[in-house]
C-alpha cells in the first residue's frame, strides 16, 4: 500500500515538472538573454570585486603603502594604536625630545559597511549610468523617428 501510495506521488510530481517545463511562462521567465555589452558589464564587475578587494584589504595590511594615495581613507574606521603611541612616547622622553601628550598614533580597522560601501559604490554607479546613457540615446532616437 505504501509502496502504491509513493508511486502515485512521484507520477503527479513528473506530471507537474512537465507541465511546468512546457509552460511558455516559465520558459521567458527562467530563460532570459543577456546580450555581449551586459556579459561584459558582469565581468568588468566581478574583475572589481576581486581587484578592489584584494586593494583594500593590501592597504588594510600594510598601512601606509603605494596603495594608499590611490585608496580613500573613508574605507577604514581609524582607531588609536596604543602599542605605537606608547613606543614613541617612551622614545621620546628617553631621548629628551619634546614630544606632545595629545599625539597619538592611528592605524586603519575593517569595517564592513565602509568596506560594502567602498566595493558596491561603483558597481551600481556604473549600471545606472550605463543603462541612464542607453535610456537616453534610445529615447531622444525614439523622438526623431516620428
Amino acid at each position: 500500500m505504501q509502496a502504491n501510495r509513493t508511486n502515485q506521488i512521484l507520477v503527479l510530481l513528473r506530471h507537474a515538472a512537465s507541465r511546468a517545463r512546457s509552460s511558455t511562462l516559465n520558459r521567458q521567465v527562467f530563460h532570459m538573454r543577456i546580450n555581449g555589452l551586459q556579459r561584459l558589464g558582469i565581468v568588468m564587475s566581478a574583475a572589481w570585486l576581486i581587484v578592489a578587494s584584494w586593494a583594500y584589504f593590501h592597504e588594510l595590511n600594510n598601512h601606509p603603502s603605494e596603495l594608499a594615495a590611490y585608496l580613500p581613507n573613508a574605507g577604514y574606521e581609524w582607531i588609536q594604536d596604543l602599542d605605537a603611541t606608547n613606543k614613541a612616547h617612551k622614545d621620546a622622553i628617553q631621548q629628551g625630545t619634546d614630544f606632545s601628550e595629545r599625539f597619538v598614533f592611528l592605524k586603519p580597522t575593517f569595517n564592513i559597511y565602509r568596506f560594502l560601501k567602498f566595493i558596491l559604490t561603483p558597481i551600481v554607479a556604473s549600471w545606472l549610468g550605463v543603462y541612464l546613457v542607453v535610456w537616453i540615446f534610445r529615447w531622444v532616437r525614439r523622438g526623431f523617428e516620428t
